[in-house]
């Protein structure tokens, strides 16, 4: 996209009409997946430099057929087209009241799994709750997964899925070519995607919907689908790890060939006055470590208090508005980033009457997630997106992970909260990279 000139009207031809019209099919069934579908169709349109307005308008346009759907729903109530969108509401609505539902129904028997799972589960194949829990191998796999395996088997299969994410940044990092890092990101993001997704609903953070937990929920599409996706990934990766050892091999030739080069000059030159070569590389040599200052004395300023301190410093960013504004920026960056470790004790305390010992471990474990973050995860998402997406993500990670703190009833609730909240961490360095340039 950014290599080439084009307008809206010819991304609404060669984009947004192929792709409006899957979304249109798979809508009425399915719209969790429509809703998949189109984020990762934006999301690789904003890596790819598609033009931000341009993309603001397809999601209002996007926002506003979706309203006009649901008011032809409430103005034809019996037209079968119709059907799922009450669903829809009915799944809305007993999300966010008590009121009991087949929905909720699912969801305590999720929970009570999760509940008696504890810390070591009851042990493969020992799940009771998969007997009376609805889609027991499938939507809510999960569930018997904690149940079976207690929290350490989820928190295995969480940092499987992680770990899986953090593969296809690599792979996408080093791809050379655009149209690869595109597949990478559009076939491997939505396998992470609908996992999160997944074990949100059995954790009651998400509306009930229909996504599996990708390679362990029953389901031959399911199945077939994703290791198409991994297959393509691997196809691509295999590439460029040939086209890489290539080039490693012409390198190392032309290497060779150069060193071979150099011998023969140097047997050529053996004839030559050594006593010049080497008089010459001492006069080099003389230079080099003569040199202590490459600014001359009368270019040098005086050493001056007022320049010293840190106020002076301060004062002397007044005279650049942009570089100002930055610092302030970042300024109120960390002031906010102090509303959560400032917080924390008392909310945890109050809400979920934790004791220091498990604050301090849910503090440990949040180091952790940003010592992962920012000491590798942004060395990788950086290069990809540059320093402005990278703030622009992580700020968003930092606004999801503090609204999803508000709705949560339980305490085992925060942990699963604080990895998409962790993956914020990606701002600070960028920003500060911005601020230095």
């Amino acid at each position: 996209l950014k290599e080439s000139t084009y307008t809206f009207q010819d991304s609404l031809a060669k984009i947004w009409f192929p792709v409006g019209v899957v979304l249109i099919c798979v809508l009425p069934s399915n719209f969790s997946t429509t809703a998949l579908m189109f984020a990762m169709v934006c999301m690789l349109l904003y890596i790819g430099q598609y033009p931000l307005k341009y993309l603001g308008i397809i999601i209002a346009t996007g926002i506003a057929l979706l309203l006009l759907v649901f008011l032809l729903s409430k103005a034809f109530p019996g037209q079968k087209l119709f059907n799922r969108v009450a669903t829809w509401e009915k799944r809305i609505e007993n999300f966010t009241t008590d009121k009991p539902d087949e929905d909720k129904y699912q969801i305590e028997n999720a929970k009570i799994a999760i509940a008696v799972g504890k810390i070591n589960g009851v042990g493969p194949g020992k799940s009771i709750q998969k007997n009376f829990l609805p889609q027991s191998s499938s939507d809510f796999i999960f569930a018997i997964i904690v149940e079976e395996y207690g929290l350490i088997g989820g928190f295995s299969l969480v940092f499987f899925y992680m770990l899986l994410f953090f593969r296809f940044l690599i792979r996408a990092n080093k791809t050379n070519n655009l149209f690869g890092k595109l597949l990478i990101i559009g076939l491997g993001f939505p396998i992470i995607i609908q996992a999160l997704i997944n074990m949100g609903v059995a954790v009651e953070l998400l509306p009930v919907t229909g996504q599996p937990l990708p390679l362990i929920s029953s389901g031959g599409t399911s199945i077939w689908m994703t290791c198409l996706s991994l297959g393509i990934i691997l196809s691509v990766t295999k590439k460029e790890d040939e086209i890489a050892a290539d080039l490693k091999d012409f390198q190392d030739r032309e290497a060779a060939l150069q060193r071979i080069i150099d011998r023969e000059v140097s047997v050529m030159n053996e004839g030559n006055s050594p006593e010049s070569t080497s008089e010459e590389e001492k006069k080099v040599n003389d230079m080099k470590y003569s040199i202590r200052e490459s600014l001359k004395q009368e270019n040098r300023r005086t050493f001056n208090w007022k320049r010293a301190n840190p106020i002076g410093s301060l004062r002397n960013i007044t005279k650049y508005p942009v570089i100002l504004g930055l610092v302030g920026s970042f300024f109120f960056f960390n002031i906010a980033g102090q509303v959560h470790p400032s917080t924390w004790t008392f909310f945890t305390m109050k809400e979920f009457n934790w004791t220091s010992h498990d604050i301090g471990l849910s503090l440990a474990f949040v180091g952790l997630i940003i010592a992962i973050v920012q000491g590798g995860l942004n060395r990788i998402i950086n290069p990809i997106l540059g320093d402005r997406k990278s703030v622009i993500l992580g700020t968003l990670f930092y606004a999801i992970g503090f609204g999803l703190f508000a709705f949560a009833s339980q305490g085992w609730m925060m942990y699963a909260i604080m990895i998409p909240f962790g993956m914020g961490g990606i701002a600070g360095p960028s920003l500060q990279s911005i601020i230095s340039q």
